[in-house]
């Protein structure tokens, strides 16, 4: 490498050019020698000027050339540098990442010398920013959208989306422990997803909080419902939160999943695992609040609450809408006969057993003391009539032993439907149901009465 003589490259490639022009028109005479040029000539300080002239007149053309040819190639790769620096300027000052797409910021490669190499390595560094702001994106998108839900059924739902979308996947689903087993949460076009649980590779990633890459044989197809899916590479990422795994996300894909593809879905499944966890706590607050701590049923203030729910939607969809308040009869001579412990111990068998005989949709309030209330959507009175008397028979004959006691209690039960009457407030088919359990108590108890047949009898 030649010296550095001025803090211009191109400054010190003209020097060198034209001091190699005056050396090669100073040892130019001596060769005129050998060619037969006449010493008289040769030697002549006119031939030498003429000489180191010509040399210095090729200097400066090869500089005008190297300047014409080099010069507009190292401007362009200086120029894109530029481009992309002022780019990531905007995006500190703005907080937003820059728009510099390989395809806008590349530079032309026609070369294969040391200039289509700075081009190459470039665009190289182009595209591993432009990915690299690319992941960035998905992650505050993905972070963003997910921070946006505490509800525990919708942020697993928009988070499968989301994933499918960052993905490219075409099918997918959501596994999580629910009380100490695997459930299948949500899931999109794919085939067999309450299955799941039970398979091998997500167990095993779940197990061990590893990714799993499962490659399918070409020509393989699974038949679903409404589709067919042809899944060339299955993707298992576990979903965990401070390196406990709680459950996973699978990706079918009909193509191979790249590594740019795994590197972000790396990324995005670490806030996933935040997020859900934040989603499951809060869900569980949401739950230990609405319940009451004896009976685990709801209590009075959340039933009271979902029964405006229940009687808006059957007002708007013209179905009806059944409630039955009951209570233990003679709690209190329960509670002074064998105290207040055993007391607790009757209220909960009682609510185990009411939970038992209620269907899965209907809401079952701690109404207050020996007091409760069932919401039965949809349930016309008979139907709320056949639950009361099970409920009644069933709690008839139950015991309750306390140390060596044997305890038994009967209920009473009022029931109310918006079927039979024409009700427009809340309020008043819980006083019809409240009204009928006072006859129930009145006429000697261990009994159901219907306020539809008060209301007959009254008329």
């Amino acid at each position: 490498m030649l010296p550095r003589i001025t803090r211009r490259v191109f400054s010190d490639l003209a020097i060198w050019m034209l001091l190699m022009g005056v050396l090669v028109g100073l040892s130019f005479p001596p060769f005129a020698l050998l060619l037969g040029v006449s010493a008289e000539r040769a030697i002549s300080m006119r031939f030498f000027l003429s000489c180191i002239t010509a040399g210095l007149l090729v200097g400066g053309m090869s500089y005008w050339l190297a300047c014409s040819v080099i010069q507009p190639r190292i401007r362009l790769v200086a120029d894109g540098m530029s481009g992309v620096m002022q780019r990531i300027g905007e995006a500190s000052r703005k907080g937003a990442l820059p728009q510099c797409k390989s395809e806008v910021c590349s530079l032309p490669v026609d070369s294969t010398d040391t200039i289509g190499d700075c081009a190459r390595a470039f665009n190289d560094l182009v595209k591993a920013l432009s990915t690299a702001f690319d992941a960035e994106r998905a992650f505050r998108s993905f972070n963003s959208a997910l921070a946006r839900h505490l509800e525990f059924e919708t942020l697993c739902s928009d988070a499968l989306r989301l994933l499918l979308s960052h993905t490219g996947a075409c099918s997918g689903a959501v596994v999580l422990e629910q009380s100490g087993e695997l459930v299948t949460v949500t899931s999109h076009a794919f085939p067999g997803a309450e299955h799941l649980p039970s398979n091998d590779h997500l167990r095993e990633s779940v197990r061990l909080g590893t990714t799993t890459l499962v490659s399918l044989p070409k020509g393989l197809w699974v038949d679903a419902i409404a589709t067919t899916l042809r899944p060339r590479e299955v993707l298992v990422l576990p979903v965990d939160h401070n390196e406990v795994a709680f459950g996973a996300v699978v990706l079918a894909s009909t193509q191979c999943f790249s590594p740019e593809v795994r590197r972000r879905t790396e990324l995005l499944r670490q806030g996933l695992g935040m997020a859900l966890n934040n989603a499951r706590t809060h869900d569980n607050l949401q739950r230990i609040a609405a319940l009451d701590p004896l009976t685990e049923l709801y209590n009075r203030r959340f039933g009271e609450a979902r029964l405006r729910e229940e009687f808006e939607r059957a007002e708007r969809e013209n179905t009806s809408l059944s409630v039955i308040m009951f209570d233990i009869d003679h709690f209190k001579k329960v509670n002074d006969t064998h105290g207040h412990i055993a007391g607790d111990k009757v209220l909960n068998r009682v609510a185990r057993a009411v939970k038992r005989t209620f269907r899965k949709g209907d809401v079952l309030v701690r109404f207050g003391g020996e007091e409760f209330l069932a919401i039965l959507p949809g349930a016309a009175e008979q139907d709320g009539l056949e639950v009361a008397e099970r409920l009644r028979r069933r709690i008839k004959d139950l015991e309750i032993r306390d140390k060596e006691s044997v305890i038994r209690v009967t209920i009473s039960l009022g029931i109310a439907s918006t079927e039979q009457m024409s009700i427009e407030r809340v309020a008043e088919l819980v006083d019809c149901a409240d009204q009928a359990l006072y006859k129930a108590k009145e006429t000697g108890r261990d009994r159901v009465i219907r306020y539809s047949r008060l209301r007959r009898q009254a008329a």
